[in-house]
């Protein structure tokens, strides 16, 4: 939450709100329905991955019957620094708009 990041998520609160109420609603989310609500959520600036995934997880939302993890940036910056073979396709994966 640096910089204006609070004010910009505040003002766009009911777009967040709608995103993962049309996601709630759903009886069993799936990639599509994750890809969609990042491409929805992308948009509002300082609001990542880092910041809606801790929604989903104490949400208990599922996607395709998997549990959301929480993907802060300590995460990402492991799997961007390839030293884990086994994260390489995971490389690319940022928390925010760049």
């Amino acid at each position: 939450m640096r910089g204006n990041h609070f004010v910009n998520i505040i003002q766009n609160l009911q777009i967040i709100e709608n995103a993962f109420n049309e996601l709630k609603n759903k009886s069993n989310p799936t990639t599509f329905d994750f890809n969609d609500l990042s491409s929805k959520l992308k948009r509002i600036p300082g609001l990542g991955l880092s910041t809606y995934s801790k929604i989903l997880y104490f949400f208990s939302i599922n996607f395709n019957d998997n549990p959301c993890l929480i993907m802060d940036q300590r995460i990402i910056d492991i799997f961007k620094s390839c030293f884990y073979s086994d994260y390489l396709s995971l490389r690319q994966m940022h928390t925010t708009k760049k």
